[in-house]
């Protein structure tokens, strides 16, 4: 029991450091692993050889194939981007097909700065030969020389359509890719991948890789792409403190303005109180002037109508002319105040 469980205990450890490779060559390759492999010769994600170093009925060796390294022969399936529990290292050997599409390759490459938009486009159009026939496109990131799929697209044309069948996606990088992908019997085939808000770890060479299921399974890089996420340049944080401290500073120029229209307005206001009162004190000054001018006459002129202060009417004055009285009414009379002109004699 014990020796089950430290057995299936290993084979997790295993298939979650178990890396893929995709070797995208025009020869065939010996099988890198030792001990013990499995093959998928025909590309259908079943188990054709249970190889040994002692075997020598495998076939690995030929192009065109999957091929998984393992603990153990537990499982019959082989899914290079999806391991097994007893798989160390998965490969895909690809042989080139030119005749695939009529499209050549051109290496391309993206430089978007971290937190950016990536779009990986990829466009082709299979030729009659190879239409009506089961395929797979894959966009294959590889980094390091390890890859990982992040998108497939599987059209049987007597099982359907089916998305990301052959892929293992990182979680995280789900919720950022998605995908524009044309119908099956479009005249042009297009499989558009858009990363959003762009991470370092997107970093990495892309191929959007076509493989025909028909005979020999051809395949062919159609877009190669190599991007690398610039890392955001970040700007200094304002200090805290001096943030802070704007406000005190602005109230502060605020209050020393109003006190200085404060204090010129004061002294606007004194300026012309006392203007007021200079002038009104020049006025008082002349009106006094004029008054003791008025004053030292000894006769003061009225028109009979004034107060006994200042004119007396007299209606019935009498004037003795040459030992004659008369009578005479005048419409003002003249009256002496001042007793320093009067005579002694009368």
């Amino acid at each position: 029991m014990i020796t089950v469980v430290l057995f299936l205990f290993t084979c997790i450890v295993d298939m979650t450091l178990a890396n893929s490779y995709f070797y995208y060559k025009k020869d065939g390759e010996e099988s890198p692993c030792k001990g013990l492999w499995q093959c998928d010769t025909n590309l259908d994600n079943t188990v054709n050889f249970n190889c040994t170093e002692e075997s020598d009925e495998c076939s690995c060796s030929d192009s065109n194939t999957f091929v998984a390294c393992v603990n153990a022969f537990c499982s019959n399936h082989l899914y290079p981007f999806k391991p097994s529990p007893c798989t160390k290292d998965s490969y895909i050997f690809a042989q080139e097909q030119t005749d695939l599409t009529d499209e050549q390759q051109n290496p391309n490459s993206l430089n978007p700065s971290e937190g950016n938009t990536v779009s990986l486009n990829c466009t082709f159009h299979i030729k009659d030969n190879y239409k009506n026939h089961q395929y797979v496109v894959y966009w294959i990131k590889t980094e390091n020389v390890v890859s990982t799929c992040v998108y497939s697209y599987d059209f049987n044309p007597h099982d359907g359509l089916h998305y990301n069948h052959h892929c293992n996606i990182d979680a995280e990088l789900s919720k950022r890719i998605s995908n524009i992908s044309s119908e099956p019997s479009a005249q042009h085939n297009f499989h558009h991948l858009t990363i959003n808000e762009s991470q370092l770890s997107d970093s990495g060479r892309y191929r959007c890789v076509l493989n025909v299921l028909k005979k020999n399974n051809d395949w062919k890089v159609i877009s190669d792409i190599t991007v690398t996420v610039d890392k955001r340049t970040t700007t200094s944080k304002p200090d805290p403190v001096s943030t802070s401290a704007v406000p005190f500073y602005v109230t502060a120029a605020l209050l020393v303005l109003l006190l200085l229209v404060i204090i010129s307005v004061m002294i606007l206001k004194k300026k012309r109180i006392k203007s007021r009162d200079t002038k009104n004190i020049l006025e008082q000054s002349s009106r006094n002037k004029n008054q003791e001018e008025t004053d030292c006459s000894p006769y003061a002129v009225g028109w009979g109508q004034e107060t006994p202060q200042s004119l007396v009417q007299q209606p019935n004055a009498v004037i003795r002319t040459n030992g004659h009285n008369t009578n005479m009414t005048e419409p003002y009379s003249v009256l002496k105040f001042n007793s320093i002109y009067q005579s002694s004699d009368h």
